[in-house]
């Protein structure tokens, strides 16, 4: 699938659906694949960061996950619809139930301990049948250490089909690097802290903001202290990157298309 470029950053122009159908039959084959996303923060992270910058260039899918990104793309080039943007924060009830549905047992890294097991808590608790385990994302994440490999055993002791790594952008894509074919999933999505807003110590952002391009203001408004620098501040230093961008659309250069 050939990729489209937004502010400097590439990602699949593909569907939720399809997304899942693919996962489905990756873990049915156990055929190892890598999932990522994409959106402002991370665009600003590809341009910085060359760990990051691996990950997202070797990932099997990149979709589209911030809504400027899909916004300047479908205006300057109009080759993506909005179908081809979703997020796991309001899609994460529905892809685990997918999950319970098919019989694939998925193992959950990221967030605070007590956060992620009142998350785990819910979703079993409303999801019957559904095979879900996890743990925090604070342990020393440096490959091979102590922390990582314990946590590596335990991952294998589960046998999940998916491992989903909620340690944000770009904590849960470098480590997913440094561990690569030593994950025991075949499917490692790395799908930044979902679960959080589902175990009820932090607001769930109104799912009719998404659509309007303004989640970000309920998170910062919710943690400016945490999140003033990526909403105020990264956005103003990808604007070369949109000229750029810009230019390639004005003067006609197909190549840039890519």
């Amino acid at each position: 699938m050939e990729k489209r470029t937004s502010l400097g950053a590439a990602f699949h122009p593909i569907t939720y659906a399809a997304m899942v159908e693919e996962i489905l039959r990756c873990a049915v084959k156990r055929q190892a694949i890598h999932i990522g996303y994409m959106n402002l923060h991370g665009a600003f992270l590809y341009q910085r960061d060359p760990r990051f910058r691996e990950f997202l260039d070797t990932a099997h899918i990149v979709y589209a996950d911030g809504f400027p990104v899909m916004a300047w793309r479908r205006m300057l080039w109009g080759d993506v619809s909005a179908g081809m943007r979703f997020s796991l924060t309001h899609l994460l009830p529905a892809f685990l139930t997918f999950c319970r549905d098919h019989g694939l047992a998925v193992y959950y890294i990221g967030s605070e301990p007590a956060v992620v097991q009142a998350g785990i808590a819910h979703f079993v608790r409303v999801i019957p049948g559904l095979k879900l385990a996890g743990c925090d994302g604070f342990f020393d994440m440096t490959a091979g250490s102590s922390g990582t490999l314990s946590l590596l055993r335990q991952i294998a002791e589960f046998k999940p089909d998916i491992v989903l790594l909620g340690m944000g952008m770009p904590r849960q894509e470098i480590w997913a690097l440094d561990n690569r074919g030593v994950i025991a999933a075949p499917v490692v999505y790395a799908c930044g802290a979902a679960i959080e807003y589902y175990s009820g110590l932090i607001a769930l952002p109104p799912a009719w903001l998404g659509p309007a391009g303004m989640t970000w203001l309920f998170r910062f408004l919710h943690d400016p202290r945490k999140l003033w620098f990526r909403y105020l501040v990264e956005p103003v230093l990808l604007i070369p990157q949109a000229l750029t961008e810009l230019a390639s659309r004005l003067t006609g250069d197909g190549h840039r298309k890519r």
